[in-house]
């Protein structure tokens, strides 16, 4: 049994197999990013192997398959299939929709990050455009959050706990809480972009930008 877990991305390419997993294991992926390329992405040996995959991004491109031959099944907590779309887990393999034909390229993302939107958790369902109304978007890969406009509410507008975050500001855009403060951060972040940001708390003792958890807060270029 092996386990891949840490902060780094770890990348894997070979002519045959990214990652083979053999002798009826399991290989489990928590917290960490991993990508594995070859004849076969990820693959076991068929023989009752086993793949979970925790919290993590896991990307896998294959010739004959992406993730496959896992028969002693895929087990994915606090995270889920992202590509292809639509995407399922079956007969220990990473199937397209149709639940029967295996993906040759498949991405596996953590199901929700430690980012909330004016109260909205960002998922991997929705962090294209988090509430739906083209304000918010969040790129997973590149830790970044893009704010294109205005957002008024009563949560704390933007909560992030997650290290290494990049805000990224395109449009002049003016984020106000009623109740609470408008931008809390628990981990490092970078605030850049060509727009304005303007933060805007009303709430009683809180603030426009509060930093937390002994995090650094960098303002780069707006």
């Amino acid at each position: 049994d092996t386990t891949v877990t840490g902060p780094g991305a770890l990348k894997l390419t070979a002519s045959a197999c990214g990652i083979y997993l053999t002798g009826g294991g399991t290989l489990t992926i928590e917290n960490a990013s991993v990508s594995a390329e070859g004849k076969w992405g990820v693959s076991g040996e068929g023989e009752g192997e086993s793949l979970k995959v925790i919290g993590s991004m896991l990307t896998a491109k294959g010739a004959t398959w992406a993730i496959g031959d896992f028969t002693g099944g895929i087990a994915l907590e606090r995270c889920g299939v992202a590509v292809p779309a639509g995407g399922v887990v079956s007969d220990g393999a990473i199937c397209e929709s149709d639940g029967s034909t295996p993906a040759k390229e498949a991405t596996i993302r953590p199901a929700e990050y430690d980012l909330s939107i004016a109260g909205t958790k960002v998922t991997v369902r929705n962090a294209e455009d988090v509430l739906g109304d083209g304000i918010f978007s969040y790129n997973p890969a590149k830790s970044t959050l893009t704010i294109s406009g205005d957002c008024s509410c009563s949560a704390v507008v933007i909560d992030s706990r997650i290290q290494g975050l990049t805000i990224n500001v395109v449009r002049d855009a003016t984020l106000h809480s009623i109740t609470n403060g408008a931008l809390t951060l628990y981990g490092d972040t970078t605030i850049t972009g060509t727009g304005k940001l303007t933060l805007i708390a009303s709430g009683g003792d809180c603030c426009g930008i509060f930093v937390t958890n002994a995090a650094t807060l960098a303002i780069v270029g707006t």
